[in-house]
């Protein structure tokens, strides 16, 4: 599901993420929420367990970083935010202060380390 996600819709949402300072933007994955770059970061922020995926997307020059979260801890972590968008696949809440994004871009770096770290050669080398 969240490589369908990535695959079909990742340039909207690259688009929505850009120049977002005060919005969590969530992705339905069947029984979890998705969200990516400075929503992902939101919503680890929000004391939620999320698991963290930093991912290399064709065409993309920079890896980008997803945070995946049941929906119910979603629920209870969003519970004094306003929500904007309230749909099946989508939801869109308000948060109350800018993004840091000091912080934010730090987190990313550390996030993406990992798969910036994996050389060609130890790709290769992982094939055969």
């Amino acid at each position: 599901m969240l490589v369908d996600l990535v695959r079909n819709d990742i340039g909207a949402i690259l688009s929505k993420e850009k120049g977002n300072m005060f919005r969590i933007y969530l992705y339905s994955l069947g029984n979890y929420w998705a969200a990516f770059e400075s929503s992902a970061y939101r919503l680890c922020r929000l004391g939620g367990k999320a698991v963290v995926l930093p991912m290399r997307v064709a065409g993309l020059a920079a890896p980008v970083v997803a945070a995946c979260l049941d929906k119910l801890r979603v629920r209870e972590l969003v519970s004094g935010l306003d929500c904007v968008e309230h749909g099946q696949e989508r939801r869109v809440y308000q948060t109350r202060e800018a993004l840091d994004r000091n912080d934010y871009l730090l987190w990313h770096v550390r996030k993406t380390r990992p798969v910036l770290d994996v050389s060609v050669e130890e790709t290769q080398s992982l094939r055969t």
